[in-house]
């Protein structure tokens, strides 16, 4: 009588184990945040352009204190006498 040869087969190393989560859940779960972030994003960035108005108004004209600035036209040996 002859014994069959029982040695294992080597493990195939080119498969893929299966994937611990399925892909649709991962989608499932993964969607609700980058919703999230893009309505977030959104408020960010009406935020800036709010404070961006803000300084605006703040820093416009009528609100600064006037600069004393000489007159060139009525210095003399300005390039501008005939």
């Amino acid at each position: 009588m002859s014994v069959p040869d029982q040695t294992p087969a080597p493990p195939d190393f080119y498969s893929a184990p299966p994937p611990f989560i399925p892909a649709a859940v991962g989608v499932a779960f993964l969607s609700c945040p980058m919703l999230l972030t893009l309505v977030g994003g959104s408020g960010v960035a009406a935020f800036i352009t709010s404070v961006g108005a803000a300084s605006e108004e703040l820093f416009r004209g009528d609100r600064l204190p006037p600069l004393p600035f000489p007159d060139i036209s009525a210095t003399p040996g300005s390039c501008t006498d005939p």
